[in-house]
């Protein structure tokens, strides 16, 4: 459960930051993501805002 509240806040936290005006790579810097991991939080914002963001899977192979 604490690693999906980690993962909740740093969408969260990222989307912000975007708001803000901080680059894509500069987010992911700072939340020591990927680029890759950036754009994909942003597409999920952009699919169904924060509620999307809220949503997380948790798929194993």
């Amino acid at each position: 459960m604490e690693r999906k509240r980690h993962k909740v806040r740093d969408r969260m936290h990222a989307i912000f930051l975007l708001y803000r005006g901080y680059s894509r790579t500069h987010c992911a810097g700072i939340l020591n993501l990927s680029y890759h991991t950036i754009n994909n939080y942003i597409y999920l914002y952009q699919q169904g805002g924060l509620t999307r963001l809220r949503q997380t899977s948790c798929y194993r192979p």
